[in-house]
């Protein structure tokens, strides 16, 4: 009964001794990451760029805007505030803004000419482990647009083109600026055209909007209204719209 008691006994520290042996072979960073749980992060984005306030959709970025990403903690147990970022935009690290509790990033397109950025962000706790594969973003600058529309319609794609209109009225014409660096539609340059002909019949306190003085005439006219939207402080930044237009009896 001792022997088999001893036996057991040596059979018991040879079992740990060869647990022991084999986490001595690991390294010790790669035991402890091993150990620590990969929590969901998900990356959203938004821009300044401007759209008009019926605009139903996401504002894209152009040339100039500024583009705030934020990384979206998604599990229980963990403050944002005590997680150190690491902030990545074409595979280059951005140390101003990464470090610790800094969850968001902006990035100002003007420092760059880059067409597209690829954001990543790689999420360590303060020990050093780190708790996140690399989430990323793709993001394209877009050109600014303008849509030209008779005033009576909401904003949105044209329902009709050609429009027709009948003689002796005056129509309302609004153009829509979409994606440029402004904050009012005032901060552009309006210049409309009538079948390529400059026009000034614009209206002094609303600069996109343009009116159309159809007189008595005898036949049916077609022809073709234009405008450019331009950046008053980046001349640069510009869009074009034409529309055709009849013109009946």
């Amino acid at each position: 009964m001792f022997k088999f008691l001893i036996k057991n006994h040596i059979l018991t520290i040879a079992f740990f001794l060869a647990v022991f042996l084999i986490l001595g072979q690991l390294p010790f960073s790669e035991f402890v990451i091993g150990q620590t749980a990969s929590i969901p992060v998900t990356l959203t984005w938004s821009t300044d760029s401007y759209t008009p306030l019926s605009y139903p959709g996401k504002a894209l970025p152009s040339r100039g805007s500024l583009i705030e990403v934020a990384a979206n903690v998604e599990a229980e147990g963990f403050n944002p505030r005590e997680l150190i970022y690491d902030w990545f935009v074409n595979e280059v690290v951005q140390k101003e803004g990464s470090g610790l509790g800094k969850q968001s990033f902006k990035l100002d397109t003007r420092s760059s000419v880059a067409q597209k950025f690829l954001i990543k962000v790689k999420i360590k706790n303060q020990q050093g482990d780190l708790l996140t594969q690399s989430n990323y973003l793709l993001i394209k600058l877009q050109q600014p647009e303008v849509v030209l529309l008779p005033k009576k319609l909401s904003v949105g794609p044209a329902k009709s083109n050609p429009y027709q209109f009948s003689s002796n009225q005056n129509v309302e014409f609004l153009a829509y600026p979409y994606f440029f660096n402004i904050d009012r539609t005032t901060q552009l340059d309006y210049n409309w055209h009538v079948s390529g002909q400059p026009t000034l019949e614009s209206d002094g306190e609303m600069p996109n909007l343009f009116i159309l003085k159809i007189g008595q005439i005898g036949q049916a006219i077609n022809q073709k209204l234009g405008v450019w939207a331009v950046n008053k402080k980046n001349p640069s930044q510009r869009a074009q719209a034409k529309i055709e237009i009849i013109l009946n009896p």
